[in-house]
This record gives C-alpha cells, structure tokens and sequence, in this order.
C-alpha cells in the first residue's frame, strides 16, 4: 500500500485480487512505512484508545462532562479491568498519564466489524470503519495512524474463506456481537510504503506529498548502495 495514494492492493499469487480506497494517519500522526505480515482477523472487536488518543482527544472531553464516556460508549476500565465510573474520577488531577484504559465493545465503534492485525511496534493494524463517508473524501489522511480500509467486508471475506470459514459462520459471529478471532493460513506479507513521483510506461505518476518527506529528504540522507539493490 502506497500511503499518499490512499488506496491498498491486495495480491494472491501476482494477481491483483483487490483494491481498496483507505484511510491513513493525519500529518500529526503518521501512518510508518513499515513492512510485516497479517496474523489473524478478528470478527467483531472492541476498540481499545490508544494512549496518546486519550490523553490528547478523549480525557480533555471527560475533563469537561464525564457524562462523554456513556454517550459514546466508553468503558473506563482500571489495571485489573474493572469497570470505573467516570463521575469517580477526579478530572482536574488527571495528568498527562491516564492511569486507565479506555474501550469500546464490539459493535458500533472506532474499528467496525473487522479488525487485521499484523506485528507492529507502532501498534498498527487494518480496520473496518463505521464512517464510511469519509472514503469519498480526496484527502483521506484522517486517522491516528491506523489504516481504515473500504473493503473490509470484502477483504475479511477472502482471508476467512482461506481460514475455512463459511459465509453462514461470518454472518453467525457478526450477529452475535462476540469477539472472535482466526488465525490467517496464508502467507500474507504487508508494505506500508511513501512514493509521490514514478514512471510507469513511460508516463510521470505524482502525488500529493501529505506528510513533507520529500521537502527533508535531500541525497546525504539517501543509502544509494541499497536502492540500487531493489531497481
């Protein structure tokens, strides 16, 4: 996936399968260039905040009316996972540390029905999305990092049947509004990658630079020994 392009492409054997419109990181919080593999998809996921999420976005909302949890559907929950009722909390010593999590149940919330996880040290992974309006939008840099896909359904579809699942169990489990995982068979490796300008037969492809790499980027910073290796 090419990240200022805004689109996924998934491969199975050299054959291009699907294409999917996506969502990436905002300037603030950048999608890495990364590269790992799918592990599992999960099938109804909660959604737990990530922590500069919540101490940036979701606990200056509850500082001002804690009554924000409930109205979006958020469980406090403190190190043993017990449930905390925000009104217990005193918001004004709340610091930079939050010292709970912060979830969302499976259903209606920040990850949709699909969730593909992959090793990351940046925590990041492929989601579904609840808002889908957002994917007609041109500039679809608007997440925290996290990779929203259109074609969730479609995607979990094609790894599902793979993990020998039925379109009569993907529809059970999501009904069921129960958390559940499978594991992915297939090797399935995953390339985050940055590239504004190409050729491709032989007309110049740009795209919009959304996060000012190639404005920093100069040939000091460049190791040309191990690009030549990959032309």
């Amino acid at each position: 996936m090419n990240i200022p392009s805004y689109q996924l492409q998934y491969y199975r054997d050299g054959r291009l399968v699907l294409e999917s419109r996506v969502i990436v990181g905002k300037d603030q919080r950048r999608t890495p260039v990364m590269y790992s593999k799918l592990s599992n998809v999960v099938v109804n996921p909660p959604w737990n905040a990530p922590t500069r999420l919540v101490n940036e976005d979701i606990v200056p909302k509850l500082r001002r009316d804690p009554g924000y949890a409930a109205a979006h559907g958020y469980s406090i929950l403190d190190s043993k996972g017990n449930s905390v009722d925000p009104y217990s909390i005193d918001w004004n010593k709340v610091g930079k540390n939050f010292p709970y999590r912060i979830r969302q149940a499976p259903g209606d919330n920040a990850l949709g029905n699909y969730k593909f996880n992959m090793p990351s040290s940046d925590a990041i992974y492929l989601h579904d999305t609840p808002n889908r309006g957002l994917f007609s939008r041109k500039d679809r840099a608007l997440s925290s990092g996290c990779v929203r896909v259109e074609k969730s359904s479609q995607l979990a579809d094609i790894l599902l049947k793979e993990a020998g699942w039925s379109d009569n169990r993907k529809q059970s489990v999501l009904a069921s509004k129960k958390t559940t995982s499978a594991d992915i068979r297939s090797d399935n490796p995953v390339f985050l990658y940055y590239v504004t300008a190409w050729v491709e037969n032989g007309q110049t492809k740009v795209l919009p630079d959304i996060y000012k790499y190639d404005n920093v980027i100069g040939d000091n910073d460049i190791n040309w020994n191990i690009v030549k290796k990959y032309l």
